[in-house]
């Protein structure tokens, strides 16, 4: 058991005794394991050549971690980083060429980014940010595959976080960018998992039908 996670803590190199490998592992079944990992996979986002497997790793385990989000925030120059390999997949996302490497690391930076906005402190900023904006090319992609339509439901998933609190700023600036229209064309064209897309459906019907939007249109 030691050996096993010392190669999943330590990385397959790892050449420590027994002892030290069933500490880390006490260390580990602690919860201070995961997170001191998880703060080095962050800082691992800023080198190019670690990036993936932190993706993927950030991505996978992000529910075991409940402050992943504030730790993210709290990190200098993550978002950037995020909206980077968001933006990477944006040439290949218009054809049916669109790798599975390349939809992959889009989406897991998808899911980070539905991870910080799950932070209440960073909800407006990045909405304020126009991180909607970065979005649209998943949202309005016309091709149905699976690939593209992971992508689309990542992208309702993180404007659906969003939106988790109702926040009248939050829904006028969201309107404005007309991700009302994006967001239920999606929802009624694509192929969505039946259960998913009724979940995103009643959420975004529940924020787009609030007073403050329905008083924010009745302006124009």
């Amino acid at each position: 058991m030691g050996d096993i996670f010392g190669k999943w803590f330590f990385g397959e190199d790892s050449n420590f005794s027994a002892s030290c490998l069933s500490r880390a592992a006490d260390f580990f079944g602690e919860g201070l394991g995961m997170r001191f990992r998880m703060e080095l996979l962050i800082l691992a986002l800023h080198d190019n050549e670690k990036r993936r497997e932190a993706l993927r790793f950030l991505a996978a385990h992000r529910e075991f971690h409940p402050k992943l989000a504030p730790m993210l925030w709290d990190s200098a120059g993550i978002v950037f980083v995020l909206i980077q390999e968001v933006s990477s997949a944006y040439r290949m996302v218009r054809t049916p060429f669109l790798t599975v490497a390349a939809a992959e690391r889009a989406s897991d930076a998808l899911i980070l980014l539905k991870c910080l906005a799950s932070h209440s402190d960073a909800k407006r900023l990045l909405v304020n940010a126009k991180l909607q904006e970065y979005l649209y090319p998943f949202l309005t992609t016309a091709h149905r595959d699976e690939l593209h339509e992971n992508l689309r439901l990542r992208s309702l998933e993180v404007i659906d976080k969003i939106l988790e609190v109702e926040d009248e700023e939050i829904i006028k600036a969201l309107a404005e960018a007309r991700m009302v229209l994006f967001c239920l064309r999606c929802i009624v064209v694509s192929e969505i998992p039946g259960k998913e897309v009724v979940l995103l459906r009643n959420n975004m019907e529940r924020s787009f039908t609030s007073r403050s939007l329905l008083s924010f249109c009745k302006g124009f």
